[in-house]
């Protein structure tokens, strides 16, 4: 019987950027969607904030009700999903990106989020489902 390995230091970081979000193209059938998430995988807290504030004033909501998201993963969940919105604006005929942002915005309290992972799509699935 062989004694199990102490993970190294390189192993936990080849977790960390197995998980972090990619940057990819995902073919859905006749869309194309571009997935750009590495430029807010890096951001803190406050940088987190200013974007969530700048959604919210992007469509009309209170920029103060960001307080009232204390949630960290249903903030991270609405930055990846505005974002992902954002870089996909034309990418449909007659897509609202007005529109999709502010129920991301509305409804953000009431999703059970699937974060964005390099490997997987649930998470751009879950947002274009939601947001129509």
């Amino acid at each position: 019987m062989s004694t199990p390995q102490i993970p190294t230091t390189e192993d936990a970081l080849a977790v960390v950027r197995r998980d972090l979000p990619a940057d990819r193209t995902l073919n859905l059938g006749p869309l194309q969607i571009n997935v750009r998430h590495s430029a807010l995988a890096g951001l803190d807290e406050a940088g987190v904030t200013e974007r969530l504030v700048s959604i919210h004033k992007a469509v009309g909501q209170d920029p103060g009700l960001v307080g009232n998201l204390t949630d960290p993963q249903l903030r991270h969940w609405l930055l990846y999903a505005a974002n992902l919105l954002a870089v996909n604006q034309t990418g449909a005929p007659g897509f609202n990106v007005k529109e999709a942002l502010a129920w991301l915005v509305n409804n953000v309290t009431t999703v059970r989020p699937r974060m964005p992972l390099s490997d997987r799509d649930g998470f751009e699935l879950q947002v274009l489902g939601r947001t129509g």
